[in-house]
């Protein structure tokens, strides 16, 4: 049962990256769907990083239509990078959520592995918020996420997961020259 769930979780999200790499609304909706799968999952393993992780997500996603959809006074948001202030603090808050994720999971958890599973979360965490607000920075976050991600899973024996996140990693490094090349083409109209 839990392979079928990886095969749909994975296969979703692979629908929401690259609807996400075209900066498209859908990606948001295939998402959804693959945060319920993993959620799943995630908690049936006791991953309760990765679980919360999910749910935040979720959140995020909600979040994250309704920006791509009224963002701003032209009610589009488009493709840009962050201020190098922006960096730092998308730098401190992924540290400030890695230390109280890890806490949290070495005091109250069994978390298999509390260290990497709250480091990829506080990667994560930022990188959907980042992800939300169309900015470019998200896909390196995630670039860095995933490729810790297919580590843990193979770790876990979650092959197709696994699987999945060393495709979705090439898929984020595709993502990240896209949204380059968005942003750029953007600003040449400006």
């Amino acid at each position: 049962m839990r392979q079928y769930l990886e095969i749909a979780g994975s296969f979703t999200g692979i629908v929401c990256i690259y609807y996400n790499m075209r900066a498209n609304i859908w990606g948001w909706a295939w998402g959804i769907v693959s945060i319920i799968i993993y959620a799943y999952i995630f908690y049936t393993l006791k991953l309760y990083a990765d679980f919360g992780l999910q749910i935040i997500f979720l959140f995020v996603s909600i979040y994250g239509i309704y920006q791509w959809l009224h963002g701003n006074k032209e009610n589009i948001i488009i493709v840009s990078k962050n201020t190098p202030i922006q960096n730092i603090i998308s730098i401190l808050f992924t540290v400030l959520i890695f230390f109280l994720i890890c806490y949290l999971l070495q005091k109250y958890t069994d978390a298999r592995s509390p260290l990497l599973d709250s480091f990829n979360t506080s990667l994560c965490i930022t990188a959907q918020i980042l992800l939300a607000r169309k900015k470019v920075e998200n896909w390196l976050f995630w670039i860095i996420a995933d490729v810790l991600y297919t580590y843990l899973y193979i770790c876990q024996t979650l092959y197709i997961t696994a699987a999945f996140y060393s495709i979705i990693t090439i898929m984020a490094v595709l993502g990240y020259i896209q949204w380059n090349k968005m942003y750029k083409t953007h600003n040449i109209d400006n």
